[in-house]
């Protein structure tokens, strides 16, 4: 049987480019002033940074 994430054991978050839930403790992160962003993966990191005009080397 594959193995699947159980909501009730990993705490999960929402990549905040490509909104893919993920855990917690295997994300990115970048602190705003009223929010902390989760990403999936570099590639979602570095897109966000983008958008944001965010230096993706501060966060």
């Amino acid at each position: 049987m594959g193995s699947r994430i159980d909501d009730t054991t990993v705490p999960l978050v929402i990549c905040e480019v490509c909104l893919k839930r993920v855990a917690k403790d295997m994300t990115r992160q970048a602190e705003t002033p009223n929010y902390v962003a989760y990403f999936c993966s570099d590639k979602c990191w570095d897109r966000w940074h983008a958008q944001h005009g965010a230096n993706p080397g501060t966060a």
